[in-house]
This record gives structure tokens, C-alpha cells and sequence, in this order.
């Protein structure tokens, strides 16, 4: 009887400490701990808009391109002058900005650490102030076959909604947890994410002020992006995105 006793005092301590540690986790895991506001509002804007953004390569001679080590585009900038350069091993990036102006007029291109590289590494430098505690991302991806940026978008937005309890395993919340945060390194001002297709493969962010397109091209990730975006005309963006060269 005694020892009976001392197995149910054992299973009910166990079950405590089961319970105490799952709560710990639900709470540690929680992207909420790590923004100002409610993490389902924060990232409504990261979803598939059902959009699909084609581009085509031109065959357009151009005489006159902006150029840096990942990319060159087409030089329309006339009234523009580089502001930034940055050359390092993952990041290649030039900005021209537009000469006088108050707007913030501005046009971003170049190559980047890819977002999957970032998330593999668990390092910050596209992900903001987001910490992953010491998540095994390399198991994630390996896991849901994650090959590159798109793919891992698309994960994301799987998981965005994706609700946690007790019954759900510390593995799960663990992975929940790390994609959440992916999905709030996008801006949360966009009109949610169109994938591109054609002759390049990517995606697009179109923000109040911002049209961002992501470009995956040989595991390389490029980006061009259209600061102040009412200055330039669709025409205008399509024309530079058809006869771009990446590098």
C-alpha cells in the first residue's frame, strides 16, 4: 500500500512538473513577449494577396546602367545621386537618392543575405530585434524541405495562424514560435505579399510608400526597391525590372 502511495505521489509530481514546464514553454515561446501589440495584428499584413506579379525578360539594348557587383539596372536616374554603397560578403547594395528632394525619393538594389540563410543561422541582420533562443531552424527547414525564400514565405504564412495549447509538443511550439517571428520581419504596413513568376522567380512587398521586389536567382537573393513608389510610374518599374541584369 505504502508503495502504491509513493507511485501515485510520483505520477502527481510528475504530472506538476509536466505542467509547470509546458507553461513555461507557452509563455517563453510567445512572439508576443517581444512587440507592443497583439501579435495577430502585427502580422495580418503577412499573407498570400493571391496576386502574381509576372515578369519577362526585354530584349531592349540599353547603352546606360546603374551598376554593382550583384546587379546592374537601367539608368533613368538622371536627377539621382548614390548615397550608399556597401560591399561585403552577403550584402552588395547601392541607394541613389533623388537630388533635392523631401520625399525621400529613393531607389535600393543589390544582393542580400538571403532570408533563409538568416533564419538558418539564427543571426538578426534581416530579421530585426527577433530572437529565436536557440531554436534548431536547421531542423526546420531540413524538416519541411525548405530550399529557399520563397519556400519559406510560404511556410510561414502556413503557420502564421497556427494556435499553441498544452496538448500541442514543445517541437511544435518551438517551430510555431520561430516562423511567427519570421512573419513579423516583414513590414506590417504591406498589402500583404504577391509571388512572382516568369522569367524570374520571387516575391513582392507593397507597402505604403515601398514597392519591394525580391528576386531568387541561383540561391542568390537580389532586391530592388522604389522608395517614395507614387514618384515612379508602373510603366516605369516594369521597363527597369524586364531589362535588368543579375549578376
Amino acid at each position: 500500500m505504502k508503495k502504491k502511495k509513493i507511485i501515485i505521489g510520483l505520477l502527481i509530481l510528475l504530472i506538476i512538473l509536466y505542467l509547470i514546464f509546458k507553461t513555461f514553454c507557452l509563455y517563453y515561446y510567445d512572439p508576443s513577449r517581444f512587440i507592443s501589440g497583439n501579435y495577430d495584428n502585427e502580422s495580418k499584413n503577412f499573407r498570400n494577396n493571391n496576386k502574381v506579379i509576372t515578369i519577362k525578360k526585354s530584349n531592349e539594348i540599353v547603352s546606360n546602367y546603374l551598376e554593382n557587383d550583384s546587379m546592374k539596372i537601367k539608368n533613368i536616374f538622371t536627377n539621382f545621386s548614390k548615397k550608399v554603397s556597401t560591399n561585403e560578403k552577403n550584402e552588395n547594395i547601392d541607394i541613389y537618392a533623388l537630388n533635392n528632394d523631401k520625399n525621400n525619393t529613393a531607389i535600393y538594389f543589390g544582393s542580400i543575405t538571403s532570408y533563409r540563410d538568416s533564419f538558418n543561422n539564427n543571426i538578426n541582420s534581416s530579421l530585426g530585434s527577433f530572437k529565436y533562443l536557440k531554436i534548431n531552424t536547421k531542423k526546420i527547414l531540413k524538416k519541411y524541405n525548405i530550399k529557399d525564400d520563397i519556400d519559406l514565405v510560404k511556410l510561414a504564412m502556413e503557420f502564421k495562424d497556427k494556435k499553441v495549447n498544452f496538448f500541442t509538443s514543445v517541437d511544435k511550439i518551438k517551430t510555431i514560435y520561430a516562423l511567427k517571428m519570421f512573419s513579423l520581419s516583414f513590414p506590417t504596413s504591406s498589402n500583404g505579399i504577391s509571388f512572382i513568376d516568369g522569367d524570374y522567380n520571387g516575391f513582392y512587398i507593397d507597402t505604403d510608400r515601398i514597392k519591394e521586389y525580391i528576386i531568387i536567382k541561383n540561391n542568390k537573393t537580389y532586391v530592388i526597391s522604389f522608395y517614395n513608389k507614387d514618384y515612379y510610374s508602373q510603366d516605369t518599374i516594369n521597363n527597369i525590372l524586364e531589362t535588368m541584369v543579375l549578376k
